[in-house]
């Protein structure tokens, strides 16, 4: 849906639920975003669309019928849920992929860690040789 004729003007927009860049109404009830998804390219040619909205600028009075609007609706319910759905499958997907990336830094801290601890000792041994400590430095170069 990219046109769509404002419910409160009749002025032409683009998207059903977006605010009129004319009045500035945004549909906000379920009644009104109904209305508004009617109103769009999804249902009518834009030569159609052109004729609601002058007929809204004159003044007419442009209702749906209870049925459609309930389908309408409808409608607009279930897609709020696949909506929620994708969402929180999208929350998951990045659940994952975020735990993935705090065990790859985890195991990025380890080896830095470890190496640190590797970089010690070695400093550790060269002091002991120069210190002429020769037992206790040596058996540490070779571990590492």
């Amino acid at each position: 849906m990219t046109q769509a004729v404002c419910f409160n003007c009749g002025e032409l927009k683009f998207g059903s639920f977006t605010e009129c860049e004319n009045c500035h109404r945004t549909p906000e009830n379920d009644d009104d975003m109904a209305f508004s998804m009617a109103l769009s390219d999804h249902y009518f040619s834009l030569e159609q669309l052109n004729e609601i909205g002058n007929k809204i600028k004159n003044g007419e009075n442009i209702k749906l019928n209870d049925a459609d609007k309930q389908r309408f609706i409808s409608e607009m319910k279930d897609a709020r849920k696949n909506n929620d759905l994708v969402k929180a499958l999208e929350g998951i997907r990045q659940s994952k992929s975020q735990a993935k990336e705090s065990k790859g830094f985890l195991k990025n801290l380890i080896a830095l860690l470890v190496l640190i601890a590797m970089g010690v000792s070695f400093v550790s041994a060269v002091v002991a040789l120069f210190n002429g400590n020769k037992g206790s430095g040596l058996a540490i170069m070779h571990l590492c």
